[in-house]
């Protein structure tokens, strides 16, 4: 018999060796089977669904990020502070706060999503456990030709640790393709903080006592309610608004704008940044002069 020493012999086995070896450490799929793919950051899986829309956005109960949690959940947030702490965040684009300083922010909500979003949050924020949050994306056209302008999606992580409310953003006013609108509302990643998801814009608020965690983070001292909370939306129920309103912008008009919020800890506080509030709506416009001057005169008489 001749012996394996050949070097064709010797490349045999060699190859019958690496075969072996190579199989016994590969683990093949599942027959039928696929891998799944890691998730995408700020990817959220909702608990339960609070509301939906397929053309406005959702807002869900999820669990919080890994290595989070332990937050002041339940808790009861004033629906009213709410609405003013949201009403309060702006959005202004990098490239425009650089090279134009006088290029005005706008505010990131709309009325008509503020209608929606802040009895969602708060019964979400009253039902959640401390290692759940609150979740939401809202899509709206934000300009006044709304036949031009895009569909632009928000999202955020919304949740109350150590005595303050976090709304921890994910994109913020990023316009949509026409074409995918629903899709990509319905798999919308929301804030994480394990990256900033939105580049091109950045948020900030006017709020008293907010401050800015990272510059997609608000957060501002929790303001909570012993009274009762507004009844859900509908599921399904889209964000309704007039064209007047639409192209009016995203400002609220009249009493309920500026909010009675005393929250800075005597009525003096809140009064002042009614006050403030009240001015910017004047300068920017978006009531008259008759309107300021009743509006301010009915303020300074609470005092």
């Amino acid at each position: 018999m001749r012996s394996l020493s050949t070097p064709v012999a010797r490349s045999v086995a060699g190859a019958l060796l690496a075969f072996a070896v190579t199989g016994c450490s590969t683990t093949a799929p599942p027959p039928g089977g696929t891998r799944e793919a890691a998730p995408a950051v700020g990817e959220v899986t909702g608990q339960e669904t609070l509301w939906q829309d397929a053309d406005g956005g959702w807002v869900r109960l999820v669990a919080a990020e890994s290595g989070a949690g332990g937050y002041d959940h339940p808790v009861k947030v004033d629906p009213q502070w709410l609405r003013q702490t949201l009403y309060d965040i702006k959005l202004r684009g990098t490239d425009k706060a650089d090279e134009n300083e006088s290029a005005p922010p706008i505010r990131l909500f709309q009325v008509k999503e503020l209608d929606v979003l802040v009895p969602a949050i708060a019964q979400g924020l009253a039902q959640a456990g401390p290692d759940q949050a609150v979740a939401f994306a809202t899509a709206a056209r934000r300009g006044g030709f709304t036949f031009f302008d895009p569909v632009r999606l928000t999202t955020a992580r919304v949740f109350v640790s150590n005595g303050e409310l976090n709304v921890l953003f994910g994109p913020v006013g990023e316009p949509l393709a026409e074409d995918s609108v629903r899709g990509q509302i319905r798999g919308a990643p929301v804030g994480t903080r394990a990256a900033v998801l939105n580049d091109d814009d950045r948020v900030w608020s006017r709020s008293w006592g907010s401050t800015m965690p990272r510059e997609d983070w608000v957060a501002r001292p929790v303001k909570t309610t012993q009274g009762a909370l507004p009844a859900l939306p509908a599921s399904g129920e889209p964000m309704s608004a007039s064209r007047e309103e639409e192209r009016a912008s995203s400002e609220p008009r009249g009493a309920a704008a500026p909010s009675r919020d005393t929250s800075r800890g005597g009525d003096g506080g809140g009064v002042r940044e009614r006050l403030e509030l009240l001015k910017e709506l004047h300068e920017d416009g978006l009531i008259t002069e008759d309107e300021y001057r009743a509006e301010r005169q009915e303020i300074l008489d609470e005092l």
